[in-house]
């Protein structure tokens, strides 16, 4: 908790928590509840804030926040063109981000890298175990994102 604490990342306890939870509904449902984004969303943004003030570092608050909107924008524009990913997947990266923005803006990069390559080895698993997978087959990214989520945050 002390090294919480001192290295400003309060917001990283909500984050993991409704995550977890957004992971485990995408798994079960392939649905990302809306109620679960929102309140995970807020309890991360008023962690953020109180590390922002305790700090003094309104910037990286900011800074954490517009990648997290970037994040957002850009795969919601892949979700606009393209069949291949679904709006709750834009709704996960996007609160996925901002912690690992908070800590080091690369460390996004790794989160989505991270993910997309564990979400390539579950369909490769999918495909071992059912010989095929259908065109228009649906996989949980949920799981994989909060992978890679662990992976940016612990390494970032």
């Amino acid at each position: 908790m002390l090294l919480v604490w001192r290295t400003g990342i309060l917001s990283a306890a909500p984050a993991a928590i409704g995550l977890t939870m957004l992971a485990a509904s995408d798994m079960a449902t392939r649905r990302v509840p809306r109620a679960i984004v929102a309140q995970t969303t807020a309890w991360m943004l008023v962690a953020a804030l109180v590390d922002a003030v305790r700090l003094s570092e309104p910037k990286r608050f900011l800074m954490a926040l517009g990648v997290a909107t970037l994040v957002g924008l850009v795969a919601a524009l892949v979700w606009l063109v393209s069949s291949g990913i679904a709006f709750g997947d834009v709704k996960l990266l996007a609160l996925a981000a901002f912690v690992p923005a908070w800590i080091r803006g690369s460390a996004v990069v790794t989160v989505v890298a991270v993910a997309f390559v564990a979400a390539a080895f579950y369909v490769l698993i999918e495909r071992l175990q059912h010989g095929r997978i259908p065109a228009k087959a649906t996989i949980a990214f949920g799981p994989p994102l909060l992978v890679g989520w662990l992976v940016g945050v612990l390494t970032a």
